[in-house]
């Protein structure tokens, strides 16, 4: 699971499956001020020893939203995430 901090851009997703077998996973956005889940991909196989990449993005998370990937064999897959944090106003 990750959980934005301020506004967060998502660019890629990989998820990787390091197993003998292919293995179901689900990835869920939560947007946390509507209190609501939305699919990015709903039950998709991801093959033995392989990695599933989902790059149709931008995603633009705002503070408190959260990536959640879920398999459906307990804690069988990894995932990484391209994003790009907003900084806040320089002072000088």
């Amino acid at each position: 699971m990750f959980t934005a901090v301020g506004n967060v851009t998502v660019l890629a997703i990989a998820i990787s499956n390091n197993t003998g077998g292919g293995i179901a996973a689900t990835v869920r956005w939560r947007d946390a001020s509507a209190s609501t889940d939305y699919d990015i991909i709903s039950v998709k196989d991801v093959a033995a020893n392989d990695t599933l990449f989902i790059n149709e993005m931008p995603l633009v998370l705002k503070d408190a939203d959260l990536i959640k990937v879920t398999s459906a064999t307990g804690n069988a897959l990894t995932f990484t995430l391209l994003i790009v944090e907003a900084l806040g106003a320089i002072q000088g």
